[in-house]
């Protein structure tokens, strides 16, 4: 290898490491805050529907969260009866009419992003908030 050719590829790989040292120092950044969530569930004999309410100690974990209804089989499997959305304040509902046996609902997790912007470096960064799951189960008695 010649020195020139030699030299220059030497200047190109140390310019490279370089600027992938630099890299991490203006990288995007987030700053995530974690909140548990809680699912409760009963079962409204007379209307035929189960209710419960997702809650949280964060007021923004529990409106408009998704909560898969489920009955839970003998060996412990799932079979899925349907998925509600939370209202506001972290109710739900699911109508399934006459049932008996054991049945659980669960929350899925949600995150939200709080804020976001560009600082005057333009790196980007953002306020994250990630809601736990939760679940609960309800047993009915055959009458």
């Amino acid at each position: 290898m010649k020195k020139r050719t030699f030299a220059l590829l030497t200047a190109a790989m140390t310019t490279g490491l370089m600027v992938l040292s630099l890299a991490p120092a203006y990288a995007d950044h987030d700053d995530t805050q974690t909140a548990n969530s809680s699912v409760s569930m009963t079962y409204k004999k007379r209307a035929g529907k189960f209710v419960g309410a997702v809650s949280s100690g964060h007021n923004r974990c529990v409106g408009n969260r998704s909560v898969k209804v489920y009955k839970i089989r003998r060996d412990g499997s799932h079979n899925d009866l349907g998925t509600v959305k939370t209202a506001r304040d972290g109710s739900w509902s699911f109508v399934s009419g006459k049932v008996f046996g054991k049945f659980g609902a669960t929350a899925a997790p949600k995150t939200i992003t709080l804020e976001s912007g560009v600082d005057e470096y333009g790196v980007v960064w953002k306020h994250i908030l990630k809601c736990g799951s939760g679940s609960d189960t309800v047993k009915i008695a055959r009458r």
